[in-house]
C-alpha cells in the first residue's frame, strides 16, 4: 500500500514539474511575442512619422499635390497637420477689491488663467505661468 502512495506522489510531482516547465515556456514565448510586437509598433510609428514629415515637406515644396498628400495620409494613417509650440507673453491688469484681511496674492493665484477661451479647434493645449505679481 505504501508503494502505491509513493508512486502516486511521485507521479503527481512529475505532473506538477511538467506543468511548471510548460508555464515557464509559455511565459517566455509571451514575452518574446510582446517584445516583437512592441518593436514592430515602434517601427511602424517611425515609418508613419517619416512619411508624414516627407509628405508635408513635399506639399510645401510643391513636389506633390495636396490631393496626393491626402491620399498618402489616408493610406499610411496620419493627419496632414503639424504642431508648433509658441510662447506668448500676456500682461493682465486686474483690479481686486478686498477686505482688510484678504490676501490679494492668494486671490490672484486662484485665477485659472488656463481657461482661456478661443474660437479655434486648431489650438490643442494652453498653459500658463505667473512670473510675478506687482502691486
Amino acid at each position: 500500500m505504501e508503494s502505491v502512495i509513493n508512486a502516486t506522489n511521485d507521479y503527481l510531482q512529475s505532473q506538477i514539474d511538467e506543468k511548471n516547465s510548460r508555464i515557464l515556456e509559455l511565459e517566455s514565448n509571451v514575452q518574446r511575442l510582446s517584445d516583437r510586437s512592441n518593436a514592430l509598433t515602434n517601427r511602424i510609428r517611425t515609418i508613419e512619422d517619416a512619411m508624414k514629415e516627407w509628405t508635408i515637406e513635399a506639399v510645401k515644396s510643391r513636389d506633390i499635390s495636396e490631393t496626393n498628400a491626402e491620399e498618402i495620409s489616408e493610406i499610411v494613417g496620419f493627419e496632414l497637420t503639424t504642431e508648433t509650440e509658441v510662447e506668448v507673453n500676456v500682461t493682465y491688469y486686474i483690479t481686486v477689491e478686498t477686505g482688510i484681511h484678504d490676501d490679494v496674492e492668494s486671490i490672484i493665484n486662484d485665477i485659472d488663467f488656463d481657461s482661456v477661451t478661443y474660437g479655434s479647434d486648431q489650438i490643442t493645449h494652453v498653459s500658463s505661468n505667473i512670473d510675478a505679481i506687482d502691486f
